[in-house]
């Protein structure tokens, strides 16, 4: 655990060491582009200051660059800032009416808590003298930015909690990408809700206790995509509990999935014992996040599943040995393994981090969850494994 910690700090040092924050040219944005590297920032430690205080000289020094992500511990009311200009000044291009929208902002998932964007009432005034107008933001909504005209416009946003180090909003030509037909946040829950439907049938039509453990272990994958993950800074409640505990379940179940599938009176004693430890770590991701001062774990969650790797050598033993189900449980283990490590590589190289990236984790989850919904365990491995739980002491 403690190396899993240090790697990803040491990755977020790098990924801190970016360049400073810009101004946004807004006569030369059109494809989409990562917003970060042209925010600034300031932590809002008491969640009392407002867009009045927050535009105040003293705080406007205060702002830091922003161009890769959040703190690793940072948690609490943050304010974001963004200047957009003109890059010819002397030009008023296009649009030259001011206010008129020729940008637009796109946050994607949001932090918990409300989120809320202030732009000037009067554009055209860096200062915002003719007041703030604000509107609040939901997930995945696309906000028009008013254009700068002849002098810049600054806009702020504020989140009740600091956003997780995948965070990642994008700014891009207003209309210049079109609707998804089917989003990506459908499209995983349901394939999430195709394989463990499969799994709970097959549980109960072939009496396969590994299926239902399988099930089981995608209900919790499933509990990630759709609820939110709980902010730290205002404390964790039971109904916080499901997304929290849903990780930590996952790593204790797929243990069981591999001991009903290869048939634990069989294993070799080293091969259980791999199976025992990544319970306990499951066990430990579970409830380390519940102990005072650890919640910002929760911050690392979407690479939970890099604590597979013991599992690899146990995965390649089954393979040789051609165990029932080997393939899928191997597949299983590797999907989710390689889908964290796409992850790790966007965060570490600042890329424009798109759904498939931001969740690997999870789309490894539902593609090896399909792949074990699909796996063929042959009738009389069924039998073996429910005559070990027969022959098991009550």
């Amino acid at each position: 655990m403690r190396i899993f910690l240090l790697s990803c700090a040491l990755v977020l040092s790098f990924v801190a060491s970016a360049s400073a924050s810009k101004p946004v040219p807004a006569d030369q944005i059109a494809a989409p582009q990562a917003l970060l590297p042209y925010c600034s920032w300031l932590p809002d430690l008491d969640a009392r200051q407002t867009i009045d205080t927050i535009t105040s000289g003293s705080l406007q020094q205060r702002f830091s660059p922003l161009p890769g992500g959040f703190p690793l511990q940072g948690e609490g009311p943050i304010w974001l800032r963004l200047v957009i200009i003109k890059n010819q000044p002397g030009t008023a291009g296009p649009t030259a009416v001011p206010g008129a929208s020729r940008l637009s902002v796109s946050l994607g998932a949001l932090p918990p808590g409300e989120t809320y964007i202030y732009m000037s009432k009067a554009p055209g005034q860096l200062g915002g003298e003719g007041g703030w107008h604000a509107e609040r933001i939901f997930p995945h909504e696309t906000i028009d930015l008013p254009d700068p005209g002849l002098l810049p416009v600054s806009v702020y946003i504020r989140m009740d909690e600091t956003p997780g180090l995948w965070f990642a909003p994008s700014i891009s030509a207003k209309n210049a990408v079109p609707p998804d037909v089917l989003p990506s946040e459908l499209i995983l829950p349901g394939l999430l809700i195709a394989a463990c439907a499969a799994c709970l049938l097959r549980a109960i039509a072939e009496r396969a206790q590994w299926a239902l453990w399988a099930s089981l272990f995608l209900l919790c994958a499933l509990a990630q995509t759709l609820l939110p993950m709980p902010g730290s800074a205002r404390g964790f409640g039971p109904e916080h509990l499901p997304p929290l505990l849903a990780p930590g379940m996952s790593l204790i179940l797929l243990p069981h999935i591999g001991r009903c599938m290869f048939r634990s009176s069989s294993l070799p004693s080293g091969q259980d014992i791999i199976l025992y430890v990544c319970s306990c770590i499951g066990a430990a991701v579970a409830l380390t996040p519940l102990v005072p001062g650890f919640a910002w774990l929760t911050r690392l969650f979407p690479l939970w599943p890099l604590l597979l790797l013991p599992l690899l050598p146990l995965c390649v033993s089954a393979l040789a040995a051609r165990r029932p189900g080997a393939l899928a449980f191997t597949g299983i283990c590797v999907m989710p393994l390689l889908g964290a490590g796409v992850s790790l590589y966007a965060l570490y190289n600042s890329l424009f981090m798109h759904p498939l990236a931001v969740q690997g984790s999870l789309w490894g989850l539902g593609v090896g969850g399909l792949g074990l919904a699909l796996a063929r365990v042959p009738v009389r491995a069924r039998a073996a494994g429910r005559a070990d739980n027969a022959d098991a002491p009550a």
